[in-house]
């Protein structure tokens, strides 16, 4: 091998460079397929009640006395003749409509039903089999029709749900007493399959469908089951990763997307993965009632509405495009960028932007955001726009972060929030919230490392990559007075009554003697430790540099942050993220090899303990210390789970099968997943929230801000690991 003529050192230093090229390759994301959903309910949205739906050029709703038929923008609607009672409806192969009712079979001819004469009463179901011969279900009587004349198959002696139809007069029916299939000889007959072991799961069946291969969906209450019609059984369960059991109709999409409708939710099986739809992100109600497909648009009919979901092939950066228009339409309070709390539930139009417990944390993370996207759009001469508009939101926000200095009156002390008299919570009394010689507004205090981090984070992005003179002595000036404010203080944050904030503690008499401290105290000199080094390459004063020094020369501080990460007998979710706040500008900041070593100890150990939450900050953060290209990947595919829809419904996922539940303990007595659920399944958080709970949200009264999306995308893009 010639690898092994290298001498010692020069493999050392092939491995280096081997090393560099994966930290600093493109992992190349790709256009996906991004869900969305449409809703409309029937008091609300229709004006009526659909009594069944199907699909041909757009969805059609069948009511009692009127059908509507959505052509994608707009809905057509046709008053009909006559009352129908209990609809349902087909599309031929020769693409000619029926609709089915207690007065026969119908054909939407001309705008209107025209009733097909000698047609059986009371048809329930139809389809149609390979050789164009049309089958209804009447009552419990399967009937066929084959040039214009009616032939009765026969009855059955059991409650029919359903019908697949194939070949030549081949089909199944699914009963309440398992699946029938048709039999035809000298006498014509059902063979029976009912439930048994490693067979047919459950005689409960409510849903039948075939695919082009001849294989046979069957749904019950028990599950899924796929047969060959020949021998071969295969059960599809939560064991197999079926979210929930409890069936109720089935559609299969011509491009072979299985859908599943659900007492509780929406399921889809396509490329291999089941992905699970319930809460009103995605469904007007859990329940669905039946699903028609057509060219990838999936419809659920609900007793109190209908659902649309389907899928767009967008690329990262056009998902970015949309949460920033958000954020700039109905995102900011006076520059600060926060969550959106909606008046009236799951309209985002109404309600205001909300005051929080910590305004500078989320504003910060925000300019941290624009800083990275003006620095990987700067040079690029066909997105100029955007790069202006990038600056243009990080200045404002800026100068947003400023003022919560400006208006506490102590230098170098920010608030945690403001409020203006013209709000309707000023005033409002509440232990933390000051009143400044400056009657206008009203500021919270008792500040905590949480907007500490937040803060050092954005002014040192900002005066990276902000390119004026004129900002970066803004973020020089913030910088020094915080810095200098907690020097003075004995590595502590003042408020006004001369005593440190409850969580503004960094020293080493209480970080490390003190056992109340003793959780904090990896955290905190990790943080105290990256908050020097920013300010010494923000400032440039050499006694920033010389206090890092000695907190690690006399006080063990980077030692301290090896163990860092606590995870017994609990984890404090939220702490990661001040974690990687500060890992990211340190181990830019220190060439220190010994430093880095023990650095990159503390964060790998860290990641060990956080890979699973697949948490995009931290996968692209860990790899650009560690190289952990896998990580990358998986980072991505969290941005390309969140959903467009950040209102914040609530979601319930305890009655899941399919999902490993955490053992309670005194320590921890919600309901948790042992792995993260998916991003498009839980409820609306920042990854500083739980990402392992099942239950959450907000009944719909919140719009979440997107910077837990926009950070991380422009901080892959600017390190070149996404590209699209």
């Amino acid at each position: 091998m010639v690898f092994g003529l290298i001498r010692r050192k020069d493999n050392f230093m092939f491995r280096k460079w081997i090393l560099f090229l994966v930290v600093h390759s493109v992992i190349f994301a790709h256009n996906y397929y991004q869900d969305f959903s449409q809703k409309w309910s029937n008091n609300k949205d229709l004006a009526f009640k659909p009594l069944c739906i199907g699909a041909k050029d757009g969805l059609w709703l069948i009511g009692a006395d009127k059908i509507a038929i959505y052509d994608g923008k707009n809905f057509q609607t046709f008053a009909l003749s006559q009352r129908l009672s209990a609809p349902c409806f087909y599309v031929s192969k020769k693409n000619k409509v029926y609709i089915g009712d207690s007065k026969g079979l119908f054909v939407w001819d001309n705008d209107a039903l025209r009733h097909e004469v000698g047609s059986p009463e009371n048809v329930r179901f139809i389809d149609e089999d390979d050789h164009g011969r049309l089958w209804v279900v009447s009552d419990r009587t399967l009937y066929s029709r084959k040039d214009n004349k009616w032939r009765k198959f026969r009855e059955a002696e059991a409650d029919i749900r359903g019908i697949a139809m194939w070949g030549n007069r081949r089909g199944a029916v699914a009963t309440d007493l398992g699946v029938w299939l048709l039999h035809h000889g000298k006498r014509n007959y059902f063979m029976e399959l009912l439930e048994r072991p490693l067979g047919l799961l459950s005689q409960d069946v409510r849903s039948v469908v075939i695919d082009n291969s001849g294989n046979l969906f069957i749904g019950s209450k028990k599950g899924l089951n796929l047969y060959d019609l020949r021998d071969t059984w295969i059960a599809l369960t939560p064991q197999e990763k079926l979210p929930i059991v409890d069936v109720t109709c089935m559609e299969l999409a011509k491009d072979g997307t299985l859908w599943i409708g659900m007492k509780k939710g929406l399921v889809r099986f396509r490329d291999g993965k089941w992905h699970y739809f319930a809460s009103k992100r995605w469904l007007v109600n859990d329940h669905v009632v039946d699903i028609v497909c057509e060219n990838g648009h999936v419809y659920a009919l609900h007793n109190e509405g209908v659902s649309h979901l389907y899928s767009k092939n967008i690329t990262l950066q056009q998902k970015s495009d949309i949460y920033q228009q958000r954020v700039i339409e109905r995102h900011k309070r006076y520059n600060f960028v926060m969550d959106r709390n909606l008046s009236v539930r799951g309209n985002v139009t109404s309600g205001k932007v909300g005051i929080s417990d910590n305004d500078g944390l989320w504003t910060g993370m925000y300019i941290a955001a624009q800083a990275f996207r003006y620095a990987t759009l700067k040079d690029n001469p066909s997105a100029k726009t955007q790069a202006q508009e990038a600056l243009s939101e990080a200045r404002s926000a800026l100068e947003a972060l400023h003022f919560l200095y400006k208006i506490t009156g102590i230098k170098g002390f920010p608030a945690r929030a403001v409020r203006h008299k013209s709000e309707p919570e000023y005033g409002v009394a509440h232990r933390d919230w000051r009143k400044p010689e400056n009657p206008e507004w009203e500021w919270k205090g008792d500040t905590s490392s949480d907007e500490i981090s937040g803060h050092y984070f954005a002014l040192y992005t900002a005066y990276k990559f902000l390119p004026d003179e004129k900002d970066k002595e803004k973020a020089k000036l913030i910088a020094k007075e915080l810095t200098d404010h907690i020097l003075d203080n004995n590595y502590t944050i003042v408020d006004v009554d001369g005593l440190p904030t409850t969580w503004g503690v960094w020293n080493p008499e209480n970080i490390n003697h003190r056992e109340m401290w003793s959780w904090e105290r990896g955290l905190n000199s990790l943080q105290m430790l990256a908050f020097l080094k920013m300010a010494h390459y923000i400032v440039g004063d050499p006694r920033y540099e010389k206090e890092y020094k000695k907190l690690i020369e006399r006080h063990a501080y980077a030692m301290n942050t090896i163990n860092q990460k606590i995870v017994q007998p609990y984890q404090v979710f939220h702490d990661t993220q001040l974690a990687y706040l500060s890992y990211y500008p340190l181990l830019q900041l220190e060439k220190n090899n010994d430093l880095r070593r023990i650095y990159l100890m503390s964060l790998n150990r860290t990641f060990r303990y956080v890979e699973k939450e697949r948490c995009p900050v931290w996968n692209f953060m860990t790899h650009l210390f560690s190289a952990k290209s896998s990580a990358v990947a998986e980072g991505i595919t969290t941005l390309e789970e969140i959903p467009i829809d950040l209102i914040d419904w609530s979601v319930d996922h305890r009655h899941r099968r399919d999902i490993a539940k955490q053992p309670k303990n005194k320590w921890q007595q919600d309901d948790l997943a042992q792995l993260p659920l998916s991003y498009r399944e839980r409820y609306i958080r920042r990854w500083d929230g739980n990402p392992y709970r099942l239950t959450g949200g907000s009944r719909g009264m919140r719009e979440r801000e997107p910077t837990f999306f926009l950070f991380p995308y422009w901080l892959g893009k600017y390190h070149k690991l996404i590209a699209d």
